[in-house]
């Protein structure tokens, strides 16, 4: 977590949840930052609540909530929202980018409605230059997250943001 952390994040926001609902309506709040290209990662123990905070950015979007399950086994999924795209990937099974690969995950980048949202990103490190932000939900007791919220600071010098990357390669 913390070598995920050096690549150009700084801290935008930390709180507390002491419920599923509450970490949903964060998400929701959240979601309004979010915009097309966006790539949030999600790390946190199993059972932390990451999939409940996508839940919570689906509903913002129109996205019925209930369709929303961990991708462990299909390794993605695709949601559409009324004005806007939820991809959701989870790295938990992956075994290397090779294999990463074959999901379709850097094309998903270039979706020019689409918001990301890979689970375990700490698995595939060669992924942690694709982020925007990178959620960190951790057990504090009982049903209380601790929920940090950090954004990558593009203006750290040596740190690429999405659409440079996208600009080099020649994509959207």
């Amino acid at each position: 977590m913390e070598s995920f952390l050096k690549k150009g994040f700084k801290k935008h926001k930390a709180v507390g949840t002491d419920s599923v609902n509450g970490t949903k309506s964060l998400a929701r709040a959240f979601a309004g930052r979010l915009k097309p290209g966006d790539t949030v990662a999600l790390s946190g123990d199993l059972g932390a609540g990451k999939t409940h905070f996508v839940k919570g950015v689906a509903a913002f979007f129109g996205i019925n909530e209930k369709q929303i399950v961990s991708p462990t086994f299909s390794l993605m999924k695709t949601h559409r929202g009324k004005q806007m795209q939820m991809i959701h990937f989870d790295f938990y099974r992956l075994k290397g980018l090779e294999e990463l690969e074959k999901t379709g995950y850097r094309e998903s980048l270039s979706e020019d409605k689409s918001i990301v949202f890979v689970e375990w990103p700490e698995i595939i490190k060669e992924t942690w230059d694709d982020f925007t932000y990178m959620i960190r939900i951790e057990h504090a007791g009982d049903k209380r997250r601790s929920i940090t919220i950090y954004k990558k600071n593009a203006s750290k010098p040596g740190v690429k943001t999405k659409q440079a990357v996208h600009k080099k390669r020649g994509t959207k």
